[in-house]
This record gives structure tokens, sequence and C-alpha cells, in this order.
């Protein structure tokens, strides 16, 4: 558990969200059986201004894909494949 947090969470003092900012610093996490933890401890501070959405998206399988962006360019339209812009396509 606490080699998880560490490897998906860029900032542990500030994780951004799109509902809140987490400060993960004070978790901790405590076995409380066999393959069971516990975990407590974490805080958290207003939403940040600038992360706009976290897109999750069940559509009937086993598998469910997160995709969390988070920069200041977010918002910016993305180039797409077209004659005028190749560079963007991508070839098969």
């Amino acid at each position: 558990m606490k080699t998880q947090l560490a490897y998906e969470i860029h900032d542990p003092a500030a994780c951004l969200t799109p509902d809140s900012t987490a400060d993960f610093t004070p978790v901790w996490v405590e076995e409380i059986g066999s393959d069971r933890v516990q975990v407590g401890g974490a805080t958290g501070r207003p939403r940040p201004d600038t992360l706009k959405v976290l897109v999750g998206v069940d559509d009937g399988w086993k598998v469910r894909t997160e995709a969390l962006v988070v920069c200041p360019a977010a918002c910016e339209p993305t180039p797409t494949a077209s004659p005028t812009n190749p560079s963007s396509s991508t070839s098969t």
C-alpha cells in the first residue's frame, strides 16, 4: 500500500483532484489482519482552480480506465489528424 501511494502520486503534499487538493504526507498504514490494512490520516484543502476534469469510463468491461489531466494547458484544444496536419495522424 505504501509503495502504491508513493508510485502513483506526483506530490504527496498536494495531490490535485477535481474535488480537493489532498495531502497524503500524514498517512499511516496499519496491518490489521492477513492481507488487510487500515489506512488513515489523509487531509485536504479546497479543490484547485485549474483542474477541469477527471474522466472515468465504465462501458461494461471488466477493466476501467481513468485519465487525470493536470497541467496549465489542459483546456487547450489538441490537433487532429487532417490533410493539412499530417504530422498529427498515426499510421498502423
